[in-house]
């Protein structure tokens, strides 16, 4: 796995505990959606994730 990707997601990781430690309803939606785009990053090639980020830059 390539740094950046890895890095993407120990900063969703990291963004889920938060969330989750918050008792505020409204935050489950956030949560079901970091954790949707986790699974598309983890199923994604990194060679691909690394292209796909440097054509933002």
């Amino acid at each position: 796995m390539s740094d950046l990707l890895e890095e993407l997601l120990e900063s969703i990781d990291r963004a889920l505990v938060l969330l989750k430690a918050r008792p505020e309803a409204r935050y489950s939606g956030d949560v079901e959606n970091l954790l949707r785009v986790k699974r598309v990053l983890q199923g994604l090639d990194p060679e691909e994730v690394d292209a796909l980020l440097e054509e933002e830059e």
